[in-house]
């Protein structure tokens, strides 16, 4: 195994350890949205907005240039 392999055998065994640690279910309301969740799942949706506002930001600065 190269160390490639190892290092991503890791960040998966983070993430394991991270979603078993936060499987308390959190209630979130959002204007007229109410749903109950996991909070490892909140913070996934929360990254995943962020990452896709990030690209599209960069796609629009990119294309202005």
């Amino acid at each position: 195994m190269n160390w490639k392999m190892g290092v991503v055998a890791g960040l998966i065994g983070l993430l394991l350890v991270f979603i078993m640690q936060n499987q308390t279910p959190v209630k979130v309301s959002f204007l007229f949205w109410s749903f109950a969740t996991s909070r490892a799942m909140i913070i996934f949706i929360t990254l995943l907005c962020g990452f896709v506002s990030g690209w599209v930001s960069a796609l629009f600065i990119r294309k202005r240039s």
